[in-house]
């Protein structure tokens, strides 16, 4: 925990108690992401294929865009399945 200055403004103090939670907060989502074994992948879309997920994915009622795309994904594995080309 870190001392408190008694000469330090209450901007000053929301300011480290802020750079403090973000800390925290940081720690924990790495460890988290650690646990899951989660990387970072990055893809570059085009302008329209942004614009065309952007639009399905919010006409179809799904908040974040990676769930269109990954409930995309399980649909494809599912059917890949249903063929027996999945374990392939």
């Amino acid at each position: 925990m870190t001392t408190v200055d008694e000469n330090e403004s209450t901007e000053d103090r929301i300011r480290r108690q802020n750079r403090e939670r973000k800390r925290t907060q940081r720690k924990r989502e790495d460890e988290r992401d650690e646990k899951l074994g989660m990387e970072p992948w990055v893809h570059e879309f085009g302008e329209g294929e942004r614009e065309a997920i952007a639009k399905a994915s919010a006409l179809l009622g799904y908040e974040d865009q990676t769930e269109y795309l990954f409930a995309h994904v399980l649909r494809d594995m599912s059917q890949l399945k249903e063929k027996g080309l999945w374990d392939k």
